[in-house]
């Protein structure tokens, strides 16, 4: 007999041994666990040429999860239905240990979505502490195991307000104040990376930017009376310049040999200019931001532009495209904090703008 034939016969045997798991779901789901006993498993076997000591133990253990997830529907074991239980576990051949790691898992779930509900509003009172702790002793849940699953369950809990607040990659205080009271109304603690860290750090500036007080970092400039400085960095001063570039003219040509290594050429040179705009690096050095006008300090020469000049503005990963109503309209490379920048920009000419209405 070929390979594939024993193959499709051992395929075919493993189709009908899964008959009998088929069988005895119909009869539990028609009859009842009372209705099966050792002399049906045993006919079941011996029709289907299946042993429920040695074949299918996760079709078993699938059965046996079945009618424990029906029994769990109310959170709660009887005693009658505990019985079952065991009646069903005997029936189907499991071991301890196959029984153990089927039940641990489905109590499992039906205390961690209970868990959940309790802390749907952030806290836990008395009253769903010991339900809570009834549920563990009715479904033997050991102390170590509900631990572990309160911990689990309370930072993904604190975990979800902390997404939620940032969603919009702003922290405001308040949000910040919620996130301490949560965490100490559940007694855990976020366990966060430095990455994460910073970026929370960075969303509080980013809320402060927008909304409270805007930074005002300690400079060596000249300030008029009622001018501040919210932001400095160092950046490239690029502008659009015209660029004249020499182009041969079009047209055929061929080159006719005079000796080794020298040629002539049989055309005229005929030379013409294409003129076309360019971003060039204009200087580099230090741009200040202050609530009245940008500054720039450079190696070469210094530019200044006027807030109220400022009609629009561009913000690329590498830095901002200004759009000036006199002079230049540079464009500012940032190697880092472009982001807070604009942000910065962004804000004042809004007070500007609000200050003229």
């Amino acid at each position: 007999m070929n390979a594939g034939a024993n193959f499709l016969q051992r395929l075919l045997g493993r189709l009908s041994k899964r008959n009998a798991i088929k069988e005895l779901r119909n009869r539990i789901a028609e009859k009842g666990i009372e209705s099966i006993d050792h002399e049906y498993v045993g006919e079941l076997e011996s029709r289907y040429g299946v042993s429920f000591d040695r074949d299918l133990s996760e079709e078993r253990k699938a059965v046996y999860r079945d009618f424990l997830d029906a029994c769990l529907t109310d959170k709660w074991l009887d005693n009658n239905e505990i019985s079952e239980l065991r009646r069903l576990r005997d029936l189907l051949g499991l071991t301890d240990r196959q029984e153990r790691e089927v039940r641990e898992a489905a109590v499992t779930e039906v205390y961690r979505e209970t868990l959940k509900e309790a802390l749907a509003d952030n806290e836990i009172n008395e009253d769903e502490r010991r339900t809570l702790q009834l549920m563990q002793e009715n479904l033997a849940i050991s102390e170590e195991q509900a631990a572990r699953i309160y911990r689990q369950t309370a930072t993904e809990r604190l975990q979800s307000i902390l997404d939620k607040a940032i969603s919009d990659k702003e922290l405001s205080p308040e949000e910040d104040k919620e996130m301490e009271q949560v965490a100490r109304n559940l007694g855990i603690t976020l366990s966060l990376s430095d990455k994460t860290k910073a970026a929370l750090e960075r969303y509080r500036l980013y809320w402060q930017i927008k909304n409270g007080e805007l930074p005002e970092p300690a400079v060596t400039l000249n300030l008029s009376k009622g001018e501040h400085c919210h932001f400095f960095a160092n950046i490239n001063w690029y502008e659009l310049q015209q660029v004249t570039r020499r182009t041969r003219s079009g047209g055929p040509t061929f080159r006719l040999k005079l000796m080794k290594g020298i040629y002539w050429r049989m055309e005229n040179l005929g030379l013409r200019r294409l003129s076309e705009d360019e971003m060039t690096l204009v200087d580099s050095g230090t741009v200040y931001l202050t609530n009245t006008r940008l500054l720039f300090l450079g190696s070469r020469k210094n530019s200044m532009i006027r807030l109220n000049s400022i009609l629009d503005y561009e913000v690329y990963s590498n830095g901002v495209q200004l759009q000036n109503s006199s002079g230049a309209s540079p464009f500012l490379e940032f190697s880092k904090n472009v982001d807070l920048f604009a942000l910065i920009l962004a804000r004042l000419l809004r007070q500007r703008s609000y200050s003229k209405q």
